[in-house]
């Protein structure tokens, strides 16, 4: 007997986006987006060893933080992050 689940909604298997899009957009509109990127770029120069990345581990640690504790919400935890030093 086939399986008839009617129409494909956006967002589903095969749809027009993918998990992969909605995180990719989460990550680029939180307040801690830059930090988790650079976070996955040492990750990727670094065979994915996040031993080798602690400094960019706990910049996100303490991002997450403030955000958290944000009386503005999460989107004001990104004003006060410190400059990156490349």
């Amino acid at each position: 007997m086939p399986c008839n689940l009617g129409p494909r909604q956006p967002g589903h298997h095969g749809g027009v986006k993918s998990f992969g899009d909605d995180v990719e957009r989460m990550v680029e509109e939180g307040a801690c987006g830059a930090v988790y990127l650079a976070l996955e770029e040492c990750l990727g120069e670094h065979g994915r060893d996040w031993r080798r990345c602690q400094a960019e581990v706990k910049a996100l640690a303490a991002c997450n933080k403030r955000a958290a504790a944000a009386p503005g919400g999460v989107a004001s935890a990104a004003a006060t992050l410190p400059a990156s030093d490349g």
